[in-house]
């Protein structure tokens, strides 16, 4: 016995197209109409990989050949090529942690995609830098922290500048000489990411010099000779009258013979 079903193939056709059919039976005339109205179906739903502080691309997969449209609230709308293999990608700079991306898929004539979404994620601060040990007698802070990190040196309070460690991790700054117990606070940060904590110490303050020593002399002397700290510098004075600089060298322990 016939069931009465029918097929019949039709170009793909856009949503929300009407689609009509009557029937003709021999000596019954023909029927009223029958209408559907053409339906979309989904797009599928893209994918959209994470992201750091750190990233300055977001990247996900799509329908190869078509296009996601890619959504970042505040910043950027925009429509993005999938190629070949089905990738995607949108350079964004750095994000801050939190930021909301949000990509739907688009094909004709089929409804947009589900949306997916990612929260840029926040990365953690660097850990703290280090402080070499400096004392009063020192023009020059040293330290490391992570190599090409920007490191900023505090002394008493106020920012003295901000400098980047090399590729070792190694930094300096020239702060002048300090009095003991001078504060410098040090903290270190790389684009995307917070501060770090600071690292603290003082200056400390070296006890006064001793007195240096004079060689006795006699009259058929031109020269003075003496005991001083290695590598200090001695100003010498005949009856008052400063006569000139000279610096200890540094071959023996207790002091430096001074010759001028």
């Amino acid at each position: 016995m016939a069931s009465g079903n029918y097929s019949i193939t039709i170009p793909m056709q856009d949503m929300n197209k009407k689609i009509r059919v009557t029937q003709t039976v021999a000596r019954r005339g023909e029927s009223d109409k029958a209408e559907v109205t053409v339906k979309g179906v989904p797009a599928p739903k893209p994918s959209i990989n994470g992201m750091d502080t750190d990233d300055t691309r977001v990247t996900g997969k799509g329908v190869p050949n078509s296009k996601v449209y890619v959504r970042i609230p505040g910043r950027v709308e925009r429509h993005v090529d999938v190629n070949g293999n089905g990738d995607w990608y949108l350079d964004t700079g750095l994000l801050n942690g939190g930021q909301e991306i949000i990509v739907h898929q688009e094909l004709p004539r089929k409804l947009n995609s589900e949306e997916a979404k990612i929260n840029v994620k926040q990365l953690p601060a660097l850990g703290v830098p280090r402080i070499d040990y400096v004392d009063s007698s020192h023009d020059r802070v040293w330290g490391w922290a992570d190599p090409g990190a920007t490191v900023d040196v505090h002394v008493h309070g106020i920012v003295r500048q901000n400098i980047t460690a090399d590729g070792s991790g190694r930094w300096n700054l020239y702060i002048g000489q300090e009095r003991g117990n001078a504060r410098i606070e040090v903290r270190q940060m790389k684009t995307g990411r917070p501060w770090s904590n600071m690292a603290v110490s003082n200056v400390v303050q070296l006890p006064p010099l001793g007195n240096p020593s004079i060689d006795q002399m006699n009259t058929a002397q031109d020269h003075i000779y003496g005991w001083a700290n290695a590598w200090a510098t001695v100003k010498v004075h005949v009856h008052g009258v400063f006569i000139r600089d000279v610096q200890a060298d540094g071959n023996r322990k207790m002091g430096n013979t001074l010759r001028i």
